[in-house]
């Protein structure tokens, strides 16, 4: 059985999960709100393999948290569920940054239009939802 690697060590691995300009667009999006993985390929306008793929590894590092509903997968950060790790800590002063990131506007311009589209989607269920009653 091996050690858990100590914060030194762990250092070169979180450095790297954190340095891809992607995976910092998906963690400043998921600041922001719960997404689906499809929702977040829409905000991103990546393809959803492309974006699991991210994920995978966001995920393995410790900075999501995830939860199913039915066929769908929603992620959120994982502060909470981990707030001392070491991705976390570095997570808080990438944070300030996300701004600077060219497709940041756009990303979010994207993300009011999915949550939009969400909000009209559970209307209509909704609406629906009384009627199969009938």
């Amino acid at each position: 059985m091996r050690a858990a690697a100590t914060p030194l060590q762990a250092l070169p691995a979180s450095l790297r999960m954190l340095a891809d300009p992607t995976r910092l667009r998906i963690l400043a999006m998921l600041e922001l709100e719960e997404l689906s993985v499809g929702e977040l390929a829409r905000v991103l306008d990546l393809s959803q393999s492309r974006v699991s793929n991210h994920l995978r590894v966001l995920r393995d590092g410790g900075l999501l948290a995830q939860r199913r509903v039915g066929t769908k997968t929603f992620l959120r950060l994982a502060h909470a569920d981990a707030p001392d790790s070491l991705a976390t800590r570095l997570f808080a002063v990438l944070r300030e940054e996300f701004s600077s990131i060219p497709e940041h506007s756009a990303d979010r311009v994207r993300l009011d239009a999915v949550l939009s589209e969400r909000g009209l989607d559970e209307e209509l269920f909704d609406r629906l939802a009384g009627q199969w009653d009938k």
